[in-house]
């Protein structure tokens, strides 16, 4: 296959499937600095970004800079960046945070455009195509000058931050992925334990079906909430695929694929999620279960505050083979880039170098918990320590689709919003689903 020409329209049309590539929550959590944090944020990062302004770091003059965070996870991170930019300047008196949850598609998209990005935003790293892409276009500053000690973090998460052995991003010291909580309290009324294999999961959905409770929340009607089951389960059926399609590869046989659309539109078909899901968006779904009106539900390890009310657990997805799996995800909780033209590239140094920092990971670990890929942070959290017993970290299927791509294909558009939707409907056999996804993964 042929990876996709590094052309504006690639750039734009991957920033806008990404952007939006976790589980959001609403709400006004933590003001992450003292300044207006509000979404216009786009006339600020243009006057910050003048490349013929000295950076007055360096002459002991205090700057500002401009940082955009991921303004769909402000109720997630809020708390935790407001703590984390008051110990970076109190650290360093000279530099003021200006933090605003104006990271978007529509915002960074525009920025992109006009050349004017902020000092700082939020970016997904190796997850999509778009760091690589920005980096080849010349819009990220190099940070291997500023972020040195890189000693701590496992490959994975230099590989996450890196193009073409180059540092574009600061580091992950965290593990995410989508596995299933369930409500402890169902499954004790049922005598349930968490499941080893893909059968033992289906009979536990028997069990709870025959009892009258719905299995499974499941909320089907965006792109992104109806991908977290199948996406779920596809390295328990197709690893090896998506490892070859990963490495620009094609298969010839596609029978492990098959197997997996025909589980899915099986479970489906069986009534283990209900009637509605294709009308129930993700908020909806996490709602139900939080009332004990779904015994289990997918969502991201990042999500678990949404359930703190409840008695829970995890799994990950078992297969058939009996091993647990987890999808590849470095958690961009921390993962940030900054502009090549930022008038502070010293200053932005420093910040992206603290928020790769132990002091940074801890204060973001006590805010939101997940599973460290860094030596120090022990898990404490039950429920957290449940998701870190996956036995596979599997490839993400999203990600493996944007990289196989080219310039006549596009499978992870496809698959989301054609072939997925429809799969889940009906609308599609399982055959028809599996040809159209064939021929765009060939072309």
């Amino acid at each position: 296959m042929k990876m996709k020409n590094l052309k504006m329209m690639a750039l734009t049309m991957t920033m806008a499937v990404v952007l939006t590539a976790c589980g959001s929550k609403s709400g006004n959590h933590g003001d992450a600095s003292g300044t207006d944090t509000d979404s216009s944020a786009q006339e600020s990062s243009q006057d910050s970004n003048r490349k013929d302004s000295q950076d007055s770091n360096t002459d002991g003059k205090e700057v500002t800079i401009t940082v955009w965070g991921e303004g769909e996870q402000q109720a997630l991170y809020g708390d935790a960046f407001a703590e984390i930019n008051a110990a970076f300047e109190k650290a360093n008196p000279d530099i003021k945070i200006d933090y605003q949850w104006s990271g978007s598609f529509d915002s960074l998209t525009v920025a992109v455009q006009t050349d004017s990005l902020p000092d700082v935003f939020y970016t997904q790293g190796n997850k999509n195509t778009s760091l690589s892409e920005m980096a080849a276009n010349g819009y990220l500053l190099p940070l291997d000058e500023y972020i040195t000690d890189t000693s701590r973090f496992p490959e994975d998460a230099l590989a996450y931050a890196t193009v073409d052995d180059v540092l574009y991003s600061s580091l992950p010291a965290f593990f995410d992925y989508a596995v299933v909580f369930y409500n402890a309290d169902i499954f004790a009324k049922y005598e349930l334990e968490a499941p080893k294999t893909w059968d033992e999961f289906l009979a536990v959905c028997k069990t709870l079906q025959d009892n009258g409770e719905l299995p499974m929340a499941y909320g089907g009607n965006g792109w992104l909430d109806r991908y977290w089951l199948f996406g779920a389960m596809a390295p328990a059926y197709m690893e090896s695929e998506m490892v070859t399609w990963n490495e620009g590869g094609e298969i010839s046989d596609y029978a492990k694929v098959k197997e997996c659309f025909a589980d899915y539109r099986a479970f489906l078909d069986a009534g283990y999620a209900g009637t509605d899901y294709a009308a129930t968006d993700m908020a909806s779904a996490q709602l139900s279960f939080t009332n004990g009106q779904g015994a289990m539900i997918v969502d991201g390890t990042w999500n678990k505050g949404l359930y703190e009310s409840m008695n829970i657990g995890c799994f990950p997805i078992p297969g058939k083979d009996g091993k647990g799996y987890s999808q590849s995800g470095p958690s961009q909780s921390l993962t940030y880039s900054a502009s090549a033209k930022t008038a502070h590239p010293e200053a932005v140094g420093k910040y992206l170098a603290f928020l790769s920092s132990e002091e940074a990971e801890q204060i973001m670990f006590d805010h939101v918990p997940s599973i460290p890929i860094v030596d120090g942070i022990a898990i404490t959290d039950p429920v957290i320590a449940a998701a870190a017993e996956y036995d596979v970290i599997g490839q993400n299927l999203f990600g493996v689709l944007s990289f196989a791509g080219n310039e006549n294909s596009q499978p992870a558009d496809l698959f989301t919003n054609d072939v997925l939707p429809k799969l889940m409907t009906g609308e599609y056999t399982v055959d028809q689903a599996l040809e159209l996804f064939q021929k765009e993964l060939e072309k």
